[in-house]
């Protein structure tokens, strides 16, 4: 056998089943019955309704065969298992009233023991005691199969008892078993592969007549959760050899529970398994959660039914998670479970039964008693009525009634109390008090003792109209002084658990009387002072009202009551302790005599002193001191007032009106309505409150907080004269100045007016949620779900946003104003500085003008931000969403990029002539009347788009440091270090150069433009007059063409300059770098000296064949096939170059004056006066001599066709 520290099986929990099983048996009885006995459960894993196949355990070969064995390998049907309801011992204990039985009655089954005949006890785990032995749970037992007293529940097949054991008396947790005070007794009959011997039963059957009163508390109980499987009778087989046992323990007074077994669904009969079918046992069905019996189990109307299926309980170690801590449990099914919860049953209603005075109880005292208060059902299988326990109607049948009255109205009344009065009771349930009630027939000391206590009864004590002093070994003595003519109560109950006892009152008298006087009473604190027994003090009312008393001190210092008495010593009233204070109050009239008697012992008692609340009508006056007060007030069906920390209570239906006066000192007050509607009017020198019926009203407080309690409340909160802050809340509002402060908390509406002078500021803070935020030049407003808070007057205001998604309104005045905005900070002010209000931290914020001359200032943050400007609207906004700033209407909008990130700005026209004019440090977007003007600066791209109408223009200037123009027919560009300024969809635009070497490339539109351009100016327009770009003073000028009908006309400067061109471009430019103006792929490109200086041109053939025409005036360039056309005039010198190939003509004219031609190789050149034209490379030339003048032809060996035509 291994013992309890060698647990080395790896066993996992799962469903065992039920049917019976087949055994080969050498043993003789075992021989005649054929088939063994078995326990009558199955183990259930944690994850419920899931069947789980263990592996066969491993048989043993011994010389004689078990009778009976654990098996836990028989198969039990899934359909009988579908539909059962799990249960925790905590439901099965609601099920049976075992939980009201514990609440009630607080029994456990302590000071008996039972018997448990099965595997073993694992009495290692916690909740069985944690040992063996007398000084444990688990007292003593026996190991019939391996003869030791070590009973420990070990094995592969083990388990079964020790879960048996805690449904009887386990004590942790909700799955406590039903006597978790009993002791217990392990007996083995099993083995370690499961194996028994009816030989082994009978043995321990024996042992526990023999040791029935060998232990601490005797054994009155024993369960037997086994049986044979193959018995389905009423009768006992031929073959027991347990009935001598059972009739000699019956006859001990010893309930025996035993097993029905779980072999219904075989026979489908009534009947029961063996032993259970035993008269001298008791035999126990198993039900579900819900009350019927379960499939499985075996039936007779002799047994009774408990909570038998999925029953979670101990187990050991090794059949948990073997960790070695025996903590473990499992859920397991069967009338084994059933079994035990009746023999722990038995034991408490022995419990009761003793309590009760029963003597001589049995078996069948218990059995009979259990079965009349059970539960009857009809069992739907066999159409039979069953009983099922009913613990708590058991046990309540048993015990006595309440003998005397359990409150102080109903309280039992002993009289006058002169000398001694005795009285004897019960404590028949947990939460009973007696009370006891007499009038003292003077004054004295009363001792209340209370002797002959029984059971587990410990005494308590409460005392009403006194404070009592506890003494005795066991508290069972309290006394208190007492005062002639007044009435006390005694409650006696149990801090234990339930007995009997007999009361005893014994009666002192005393006549002493000394007082201290505390003088006329308005407002008062007398701290520390001590009492021991008695102590009386003299008060004088300073006015007409309520006097009150209150001492407050620790309870476990003792128990301090008071009680007041008017002057001639008749008792006005009396305060009993409550949580460490006790309080009179007496309605007095100015100069009143009274007498306060101070009752109990301890050395630190504070009194307090109170004479400051009238009521005239229905109006009650509260009154302050010289001093700091503190008032509150709360209206309901009963409207409180506490004035320094005393209390007094109004009906709403008597009291209308209550006034506070805080006179001097720094005074607080705090006012609380009902969750009707209600006003507050709140100012810096008084507060009022208007409810439904009620109106509070308080002046001469410095600190006043006025709390809504739901209805839709409206605070109305006023400054001073001073400066003033307002600081508004999604909850509160605060007021505050100089030598005030103010509050409203919960109130749906606020509204702060600042009128009364001083520099006044407003912060008002977001909620949690989504939230608006609307600023005026005479107001503002922050609402949000349920709450709106309004603030009108304030020279400043700001509003803060934190989380949700909240949103700004700006909103301008009739005069001039600025508007301000960035990622975080945006404010709307008067230029004249009538009024500023700020918000910071909000998602969204919108400004709005519409009357004066207002101007708006939008900064970027530092992440990459993007910049909207129409003519009456604009916003600034992040591209990650972090903030957008939107302003509508106003005269100027400036926007500045400053903070880093890629910026850029789009601006558009108006409906009218508009210009913009870009820089390289600013650009602004404005029409030509001047009713709107938008400025950008900083900004990495600015963009203006031209296409709400009007004839727009764009002025694009360049910086101090080189830079490119780029005009198109529906934009322009001009960029350069640090800057960029696009102009889409203007009809004119004009780029502009003044420093560093700046370039200018202006494209043609897919119609017909001209291109024309001059040392300082060119410009290129359609021909419709569609759109015309100019670029001034560039030092490098591109003119590109691609569609249409294109020509370029370039001009000379006034120095030498030079015109270049070619069948797909031209060039003008100066010989000194003044200007450099270049034509491409125009049809036609025109080149004029006219401006002065010595000029040339050279044009140059193409790859086909061209013709160049040259005359006095002027020369042209084109290729017979009308793909170009290049025209000069009013050069110095035209110079021709065909090198390209193709056959090309040269015609030179001559001029009206003398002219010379020469020609020579592959040159031509004819010269006169003021021209010079010369042609190279040309297949043939023709000289025209027709024009007038003496010409003159010197011809050389020429490469070429000459041909003279005139002479």
């Amino acid at each position: 056998m291994h013992k309890p520290l060698m647990k080395q099986f790896d066993w996992k929990g799962h469903l065992e089943t039920l049917e019976d099983r087949r055994v080969m048996s050498a043993d003789p009885i075992g021989g005649l019955l054929g088939e063994g006995i078995v326990h009558h459960s199955f183990d259930e894993t944690i994850v419920h309704h899931e069947l789980v196949e263990e592996a066969p355990p491993i048989e043993h070969h011994l010389d004689t065969g078990p009778d009976f064995w654990i098996d836990p390998t028989d198969p039990y049907t899934i359909s009988e298992q579908i539909g059962e309801i799990e249960q925790t011992l905590a439901s099965a204990h609601t099920t049976t009233g075992l939980n009201q039985v514990l609440a009630d009655y607080g029994f456990t089954g302590k000071g008996q023991t039972v018997a448990i005949i099965d595997s073993g006890i694992a009495y290692n785990h916690f909740a069985l005691g944690g040992g063996l032995g007398a000084n444990y749970r688990v007292v003593g037992g026996y190991d019939f199969t391996e003869n030791d007293a070590n009973p420990y529940d070990d094995g592969t097949a083990g388990g079964h008892g020790t879960h048996v054991a805690g449904i009887v008396g386990g004590n942790a947790g909700s799955d406590h078993g039903v006597a978790s005070g009993v002791d217990l007794v392990g007996l083995r009959v099993f083995d370690d592969s499961g194996a028994g011997y009816f030989s082994w039963v009978e043995s321990a059957l024996q042992w526990v007549h023999f040791n029935r009163n060998s232990f601490e508390n005797p054994i009155t109980a024993i369960n037997l959760s086994l049986g044979v499987a193959s018995w389905n009778s009423t009768t006992v087989p031929v073959w027991s050899t347990l009935e001598d046992e059972f009739a000699l323990l019956k006859a001990d007074g010893i309930f025996v529970a035993v097993s029905a077994g779980n072999a219904y669904a075989t026979y489908n009969a009534p009947g029961l398994g063996y032993p259970a079918a035993s008269p001298s046992v008791v035999p126990v069905m198993s039900v579900n959660d819900n009350g019927s019996l379960a499939g499985y189990s075996q039936r007779d109307v002799r047994a009774i039914a408990a909570p038998g299926s999925s029953i979670r309980s101990t187990v050991p170690d090794y059949k948990g998670n073997n960790n070695g801590i025996d903590d473990d449990y499992a859920y397991m099914s069967g009338t084994s479970m059933a079994s035990p919860y009746i023999a722990g049953a038995s034991v408490l209603i022995r419990q009761a039964m003793e309590f009760s005075g029963y003597t001589g109880i049995t078996q069948d005292t218990i059995y009979n008693h259990m079965m009349a208060t059970a539960t009857s059902f009809v069992d739907s299988a066999t159409n039979l009525t069953f009983k099922r326990l009913n613990l708590e109607a058991a046990i309540d049948a048993l015990m006595p009634a309440d003998d005397y009255g359990s409150t102080l109205a109903t309280a039992f009344n002993l009289g006058t109390l002169t000398t001694t009065a005795s009285q004897s009771g019960i404590i028949s349930t947990l939460n009973d008090i007696d009370y006891f009630k007499f009038t003292a027939g003077s004054n004295g000391t009363v001792t209340f003792d209370s002797n002959g206590m029984t059971h587990e009864l410990q005494a308590a004590w409460t005392v009403s109209g006194a404070t009592g002093t506890v003494t005795g070994n066991q508290g069972e003595e309290v006394s208190f002084d007492v005062v002639a003519g007044q009435t006390y109560t005694v409650g006696f109950s149990s801090s234990g658990g339930l007995g009997h006892y007999n009361l005893n009152a014994f009666f002192e008298s005393s006549n002493n009387f000394t007082y201290t006087d505390w003088g006329t009473v308005s407002y008062a604190q007398l701290n520390g002072l001590s009492v021991a027994g008695e102590s009386w003090y003299r008060v004088q009312s300073s006015q007409a009202g309520y006097l009150t008393v209150e001492g407050a001190f620790a309870a476990q210092g003792g128990q301090v009551n008071l009680k007041l008495y008017d002057s001639n010593l008749q008792l006005v009233t009396t305060g009993n302790a409550v949580n460490g204070t006790t309080r009179v109050d007496a309605l007095a009239t100015a100069g009143e005599e009274f007498f306060v008697c101070v009752q109990g012992t301890n050395s630190n008692v504070d009194y307090r002193l109170s004479n400051l609340v009238s009521v005239t009508g229905t109006t009650v006056n509260v009154k302050g001191t010289a001093g700091n007060d503190t008032f509150t007030f709360s209206a309901g069906s009963t409207h409180q007032v506490v004035v320094n920390g005393v209390t007094h209570n109004f009906a709403s239906i008597a009291v209308t009106n209550i006034v506070f006066n805080g006179g001097s000192g720094t005074d607080t007050i705090a006012l609380t309505g009902t969750n009707a509607k209600e006003t507050a009017i709140i100012a810096s020198s008084s507060t009022t409150l208007i409810g439904i019926g009620y109106q509070v009203a308080a002046s001469g407080v410095e600190n006043s907080t006025v709390y809504g309690a739901g209805g839709g409340d409206i605070a109305y909160i006023y400054d001073s004269i001073g400066a003033d802050l307002y600081e508004t809340f999604s909850n509160h509002v605060t007021m505050s100045g100089t030598g005030y402060q103010n509050s409203a908390y919960n109130f749906s509406q606020t509204y702060a007016y600042a009128s009364s002078g001083g520099v006044d500021r407003a912060n008002m803070y977001d909620s949690a949620g989504n939230d608006l935020y609307r600023t005026y030049s005479d107001r503002v407003i922050l609402s949000g779900t349920g709450f709106l808070n309004f603030a009108a007057g304030f020279e400043s205001t700001y509003g803060y946003a934190s989380q949700g998604n909240d949103v700004v309104f700006h909103f301008d005045s009739a005069g001039n104003d600025r508007f301000d905005a960035g990622p975080v900070t945006s404010s709307m002010q008067a230029t004249n500085g009538a009024y500023f209000n700020q918000a910071d931290s909000f998602d969204t914020v919108y400004a709005y003008a519409s009357l004066g001359s207002d101007e708006a200032y939008l900064t970027d943050g530092a992440t990459d931000d993007r910049y909207y400007a129409q003519s009456t609207s604009a916003f600034m906004r992040s591209t990650i969403g972090s903030y957008l700033n939107y302003v509508n209407g106003f005269d100027s909008v400036s926007a500045i990029s400053s903070n880093g990130g890629f910026d850029y700005a789009t601006l558009y026209d108006s409906t009218a002539n508009d210009i913009f004019t870009g820089r390289s440090d600013y650009s602004r977007m404005e029409d030509s009347v001047g009713t709107f003007s938008n400025t950008v600066s900083g900004f990495a791209q600015n963009y203006a788009y031209s296409i709400n109408g009007g004839t727009d223009q764009a002025h694009l200037y360049d910086s101090n440091g080189n830079d490119l123009f780029r005009a198109y027919s529906d934009r322009a560009i001009l960029s350069g270090d640090g800057f960029y300024n696009n102009a889409l969809g203007f009809k004119q635009a004009f780029g502009y150069a003044s420093q560093g070497f700046d370039s200018a490339q202006m494209f043609d539109s897919a119609g017909n433009d001209q291109f024309t351009a001059t040392p300082t100016t060119a410009v290129m327009q359609a021909v419709n007059n569609s759109y015309q770009n100019n670029a001034d003073n560039f030092d490098e000028v591109f003119g590109y063409a691609s569609l249409g009908f294109d020509e370029a006309f370039l001009y000379d400067g006034a120095t030498n300059d030079r015109f270049i061109s070619g069948p797909t471009y031209g060039l003008m430019r100066s010989l000194t770098g003044e200007f450099y103006n270049y034509a491409k792929s125009f049809d036609s490109v025109r080149a004029y000296s006219t401006a002065g200086g010595i000029d040339y041109a050279t044009l140059y053939d193409s790859v086909g064949n061209d013709i160049f025409s040259g005359y006095a005036s002027h020369g042209v360039m084109r290729d017979q096939a009308g793909t170009y056309y290049n025209y000069v005039e009013g050069f110095d010198g035209v110079y021709a170059y065909a090198t390209a190939g193709g056959n090309d003509t040269a015609d030179l004219f001559d001029s009206a004056g003398n002219d010379l031609f020469y020609g020579e190789g592959n040159l031509a050149r004819l010269t006169g006066t003021n021209f010079r034209n010369l042609a190279t490379g040309f297949e043939s030339v023709q000289a025209h001599f027709e024009n007038g003048g003496t010409d003159t032809v010197d011809l050389n060996a020429v490469d070429y066709l000459f041909t003279q035509i005139g002479s």
